[in-house]
């Protein structure tokens, strides 16, 4: 499998430069002639200038910080976003923006830990091949981060778009969207609206059907693809009424609106109301609900990464978020309302799940017994397990059910069992099973929906091995940065890696979908009653795996909890 994806890399390389196979070719800018861009883009903003870029070999073009709406600072704090006005000075876009603030308390790979966080962050990235070569546009990949609606950016280096570009010969779009209480934060008043976040995606469209035809994409083929909340957002997205005939088709990795168990409208507000007390906002007679104006106001007057840090701490040893809630413009309705009915516009989707979601859920909860990556290894007894899994599912009434389910089997001292089969609880619950019914009933609309598994622990992992394939583990896989450093001959002539191959095979499958909605002929429909899906490994690419489906029996289990 390695030498055939292999050649048919060297065979698409080729291909887009007209055949000139000598090294320099490849480190030369001025190889592939001058094309349409080198003296900037003009838009209905302002005119670009971005850079060139070289990556694996191959020569693309990025444009880094164009900003796309109003800074959301000052009065315009937790307001909806406001269109960007335009600039009369050339616009230098070569640098990557400063990440919206978040806190810092997490070490998990889609936090931005690096300086230089900012209110003023609603900036986007586009990524895009270069050269006069194609012949017509390119399609528009919009990525949305996840980081569960409290950190993550646009600048993550895992995330870098030029690797995905290139293989996927298509435009990579990233923009940066408020998160925490910058983003999410509701008085159920005009005062902070709530979905912020949200606006700001819904925005970042609207300034590329505009403006993305200058550098030669698409403002009629735009495809979302998110994971984890980005997932969830993706999937809400389908739903809303404002984003009808937007996007032509999605991808959702890893989560789906399915996951938000609570009222998220009344969870907010609660949140909220803690936050505003917790900084001298809010009391038990002054209230966010009662009184809107007046805490929100003296909530603008505090600083972001205050509000940021006081918001991590309120439940230590679990997240702390606002979410995204419903009964507005972008979503009247509760979206299951939507989801249910088949009121929202049709397009394929391309969805799944990592086959160890939940492992990194006990790292991050239990940071003190596993350590922050799982280092340190620890094994836990049938009781310990018992205990977690009643604390992580309080909200049910009685997990006595559940426990029996994931435990029941075992005995006290399966120690490596028991640890598995908590995470499985906890990823079951939180990630695979919301994404199967999601994808079960979004298909019951002749929908086209391809499943996939994802098996592979990165090389490069942060997380210790007895974790699996965990939660966002395939993401610098699909933006393929495994093959950073490497260039078009080291690449030839390197010892075959499953990873490098992974990395390939994976961007331009991604890519392929996104541009004309290519999938292989024996990846059948995913339903209900079908549950067909793709097991996505590198050693064994492309295995297809007849039902049942990831998850399945766990998953009938906790149907009920779901559907009550």
């Amino acid at each position: 499998m390695g030498v055939l994806i292999a050649l048919l890399f060297a065979l698409s390389i080729l291909a887009c430069v007209k055949c000139q196979t000598d090294s320099d070719t490849f480190d030369d800018p001025d190889a592939f002639g001058p094309d349409d861009l080198d003296d900037g883009v003009k838009t209905k903003s302002g005119k670009i200038i971005g850079k060139i870029t070289q990556y694996y070999g191959g020569l693309g073009r990025a444009f880094l910080g164009v900003p796309y709406a109003k800074p959301p600072v000052g009065e315009l704090r937790f307001k909806k976003p406001e269109a960007v006005e335009q600039w009369s000075d050339d616009l230098i876009a070569d640098t990557m923006p400063p990440a919206c603030v978040q806190h810092s308390r997490t070490d998990v790979p889609w936090y931005d830990s690096d300086p230089g966080q900012s209110e003023d962050c609603l900036y986007m990235n586009i990524w895009m091949p270069r050269g006069k070569f194609l012949k017509k546009k390119f399609a528009v990949m919009l990525w949305i981060y996840g980081g569960g609606f409290t950190v993550g950016s646009n600048r993550l280096p895992a995330t870098d778009g030029q690797g995905l570009s290139t293989f996927a010969a298509s435009i990579v779009v990233s923009p940066n969207y408020r998160v925490g209480a910058m983003g999410f934060l509701s008085s159920g008043t005009d005062d902070a609206p709530g979905n912020m976040g949200i606006y700001d995606i819904l925005m970042a469209v609207k300034w590329i059907r505009e403006n993305i035809e200058a550098f030669n994409g698409d403002p009629d083929n735009i495809v979302i693809f998110g994971q984890g909340s980005g997932a969830i957002t993706v999937s809400m997205l389908l739903m809303s009424p404002l984003s009808q005939g937007l996007f032509t088709r999605a991808i959702i990795q890893s989560g789906s609106f399915l996951s938000i168990f609570q009222n998220p409208n009344e969870y907010n507000l609660n949140l909220g109301q803690r936050l505003a007390e917790n900084v001298d906002c809010a009391s038990a007679n002054r209230t966010l609900r009662k009184n809107p104006k007046e805490v929100v106001e003296c909530l603008r007057d505090v600083d972001a990464s205050t509000l940021a840090e006081v918001l991590s701490s309120l439940q230590p040893g679990h997240p702390t978020s606002f979410l995204p809630q419903y009964g507005d413009e972008f979503m009247p309705k509760n979206p299951k309302e939507y989801l249910m009915s088949g009121k929202f516009k049709n397009v394929p989707i391309l969805i799944g799940t990592n086959k160890h979601e939940g492992s990194y859920l006990l790292t991050t909860q239990y940071p003190e017994l596993f350590g922050s990556t799982g280092d340190s290894g620890v094994q836990i007894t049938k009781s310990f397990g018992e205990t977690v899994l009643r604390r992580w599912f309080s909200l049910l009434g009685n997990p006595e059910d559940l426990i029996e389910q994931y435990l029941g089997d075992l005995e006290e001292n399966d120690t490596n069992k028991v640890r598995k089969q908590v995470f499985t609880a906890l990823g079951d619950f939180s990630v695979t099973c919301p994404t199967v019914y999601f994808a079960e009933t979004y298909s019951g609309f002749n929908n086209s929906v391809k499943f996939y598994v994802y098996e592979h622990r990165p090389y490069q992992s942060p997380w210790s091995k007895w974790m699996g394939t965990t939660h966002y583990d395939e993401v610098p896989i699909v933006f393929a940065r495994p093959m950073d450093g490497y260039t078009f001959e080291t690449f030839l002539n390197a010892p075959r890696d499953d990873e490098l191959d992974a990395g390939y095979a994976m961007s331009k499958m991604w890519g392929d979908f996104a541009r004309e909605g290519k999938i292989m002929k024996t990846w059948t429909n995913y339903s209900k009653y079908h549950h067909q899906y793709v097991h996505l490994k590198p050693q064994e690419l492309l295995d297809v795996m007849h039902g049942p489906g990831p998850h399945l029996d766990n998953c009938e289990f906790l149907r009920r909890y779901f559907e009550s």
